[in-house]
């Protein structure tokens, strides 16, 4: 890495600095040297959130946009993702809400404010995310039937690329790399072989485990339109890794970033390319999509409520019909060879 590698990072003398300004309140956290690059934008980018959401709200008593947002987000304030909405939400309010009531903003200023960001770098992904938030905004300020100029505002086309994701052998290897007595390693042994996101894992008690018929019970996830609880069967190396867990007493909550950060560091050691824990979910799905080629149970097994998401991993697999196709022309050109 150079002195600046990206945005509010820089080399000191003992490492690493981390810093934001938001609002003229400047911030900072040093990190050792052999940090990564992944793990310092990360920082950087809680830092500022957390630095927003630090902003004192202003008076909910007043008939403004602002005063609007407030009163949104406490009705909402149960939601899993509430931070992201409320950083969202604060932007919307930062730019074009200041001073202004919300029946008084139109789709075209909507629309303009969201081409400024796409063109100050903001990616189409994080552009339809702050549109979303405005969305759900009006719709539950004003009803689904009412006022929403948003709905006027088309969606940034988003091309999602090809998931840059390690083997089976190269994850297993990295994750081999950690203690006989680490209780991380049965923890990403789990997220490996079944797919679940960490906040299931951590809800999952030993109790919800069928050990003999090799099926586990999963709690309802919150995140997106949600999904229902439900049990679902597992792989013979996802119940050795259940075992493992139980015997390193594992169960239960654990840091996410924590794991993140000693997952890279079994990379390194493993002299594996570093990958993130939410890249295991990934690499079990886009291995499911591989074997079964069906989106159904892709989408069964990762919890989405359509099959959307599913086509993510199974456009990742080989087009059987063309795979077909091209041994066959490679049989012709030996003949002809």
């Amino acid at each position: 890495m150079n002195d600046r590698p990206a945005k509010g990072i820089r080399r000191t003398g003992s490492g690493w600095q981390v810093y934001v300004r938001v609002r003229g309140e400047f911030r900072s956290k040093h990190f050792p040297p052999d940090t990564d690059l992944l793990t310092l934008k990360t920082h950087r980018s809680r830092m500022q959130a957390r630095g927003w959401l630090a902003q004192p709200e202003p008076d909910a008593t007043g008939d403004d946009f602002a005063a609007d947002v407030v009163a949104y987000l406490k009705l909402k304030a149960t939601m899993p993702s509430i931070k992201d909405r409320t950083y969202h939400l604060h932007q919307w309010r930062d730019t074009i809400g200041a001073g202004r009531n919300r029946a008084d903003i139109t789709d075209a200023v909507i629309g303009q404010q969201l081409e400024k960001w796409r063109a100050g770098g903001l990616s189409h992904g994080a552009c339809n995310r702050r549109r979303t938030a405005l969305m759900s905004f009006y719709t539950v300020m004003n009803g689904k039937s009412g006022h929403n100029p948003v709905r006027d505002v088309p969606k940034f086309r988003e091309t999602p690329g090809a998931l840059n994701l390690p083997t089976i052998r190269q994850a297993t290897k990295a994750i081999g790399a950690f203690g006989p007595l680490s209780k991380s390693k049965p923890r990403l042994l789990v997220l490996l072989w079944t797919g679940w996101p960490p906040a299931q894992l951590k809800q999952i008690t030993c109790q919800d485990i069928d050990w003999k018929a090799h099926c586990a019970r999963l709690p309802p996830r919150r995140k997106g339109e949600g999904a229902a609880a439900r049990v679902l069967p597992l792989l013979p190396q996802a119940v050795a890794a259940l075992r493992l867990l139980d015997r390193r007493e594992a169960w239960g909550a654990f840091s996410v970033q924590s794991l993140r950060a000693r997952l890279h560091r079994a990379c390194k050691r493993a002299k594996v390319t570093p990958f993130n824990v939410k890249t295991l979910r990934h690499l079990f799905l886009t291995t499911v999509a591989l074997a079964t080629k069906d989106d159904r149970v892709v989408a069964e097994l990762a919890q989405h409520s359509n099959l959307t998401m599913a086509r993510r991993y199974t456009e990742q697999s080989v087009n059987p019909r063309l795979a077909a196709g091209l041994k066959l022309v490679g049989r012709a050109l030996k003949r002809r060879a």
